[in-house]
């Protein structure tokens, strides 16, 4: 059965997303006429997909080495640079894992993860101070209005209303806690 695979090119500076082409490999010989046939119909779907162009090869398999991480015999076969290839290996992996964790882009360069993750740092931080405030409210209220016709009711309805937020602040953890959860 055919294999799709995408074989990446270098990229210039005015490419949006880096070029690519797309490559079918073990292609049998009933596919292979198919293909042959509908010639237009895969440059087409290379058109549509964005490659630069559809490699097809018949009958063998094409390994692409950039599609594979380096297995741990190359990364080891040279004595003098092993330890410097397996670091460089684990500083891309932790890149590409903080990355993924994060939901960004896995182009996103080592500059642009540290100011993404102290972009939100603070912004964590300014949400567990408006959660302390909300956590620091009093139950009853400071002051009220000696116009108010029904002043237990008020007071009653401003309390109910800090607890319910009070109970929305905490975590689900401290819920199942207490057994409301």
């Amino acid at each position: 059965m055919a294999r799709l695979q995408i074989l990446e090119l270098p990229s210039s500076a005015g490419d949006d997303r880096p070029p690519f082409v797309l490559i079918i490999d073990q292609v049998t010989d009933e596919e292979g006429e198919r293909l042959i046939e509908d010639g237009d119909v895969m440059d087409g779907f290379g058109v549509k997909a964005g490659a630069r162009a559809v490699v097809v090869f018949h009958g063998m398999s094409v390994d692409i080495p950039a599609n594979e991480p380096p297995t741990l015999t190359e990364v080891v076969d040279d004595p003098e640079r092993a330890g410097t290839t397996q670091l460089v290996y684990a500083h891309e992996r932790t890149r590409l894992d903080l990355c993924n964790a994060l939901l960004l882009s896995g182009d996103t360069t080592w500059r642009k993860l540290i100011e993404a993750v102290g972009e939100r740092q603070r912004e964590l931080a300014g949400l567990y101070r408006q959660l302390d405030r909300v956590r620091a409210l009093p139950e009853q209220p400071d002051c009220m209005d000696a116009q108010h016709p029904d002043g237990s009711g008020y007071r009653h309805g401003y309390r109910v209303a800090i607890l319910d937020a009070k109970r929305a602040t905490r975590t689900e953890r401290a819920q199942a806690a207490e057994g409301g959860g």
